[in-house]
């Protein structure tokens, strides 16, 4: 049989409790899980280095403190909204691949075992050819 794990992703706390403290204890106290995937919206991979490695050691301590696992780590919302590797400009795409870096950097350094998410969205001309660009999606009229 299968074993299921119960866990939960920390990217509701984006605005409300941004502070690893803080929903490091509604995850363990509160909601009694032990499992969390960390959002990269809670600690960005693009800040500056120093900012990055004091607000990663606060992940590890708060975590530690409440008993938690962070197995993993995901894009979240923000990324979702981008083209990432996947934008026209090269210049964009080359500052997603250093974020996309620094975020498995990031992992590492929480002790996570894997990441995951949104990798880059496909803007319409590039998906269907400029030959439909502009134009409605195929139904839509």
């Amino acid at each position: 049989m299968a074993k299921v794990i119960f866990g939960i992703n920390n990217g509701f706390a984006l605005k409300r409790w941004p502070e690893p403290e803080a929903w490091a204890e509604i995850i363990g106290r509160d909601l009694g899980l032990r499992d969390v995937q960390l959002s990269f919206d809670l600690l960005d991979p693009a800040w500056p280095q120093p900012c990055l490695e004091r607000l990663s050691e606060r992940v590890r301590t708060a975590a530690d403190r409440h008993g938690l696992d962070i197995p993993s780590t995901f894009t979240g919302l923000v990324a979702y909204a981008q083209n990432l590797l996947a934008h026209p400009e090269a210049e964009v795409r080359e500052h997603a691949r250093r974020w996309f870096e620094s975020a498995l950097d990031v992992t590492a350094a929480l002790g996570a075992r894997s990441t995951g998410g949104h990798m880059g969205a496909l803007r319409r001309p590039g998906f269907c050819g400029p030959a439909t660009a502009g134009r409605a999606a195929p139904g839509a009229d």
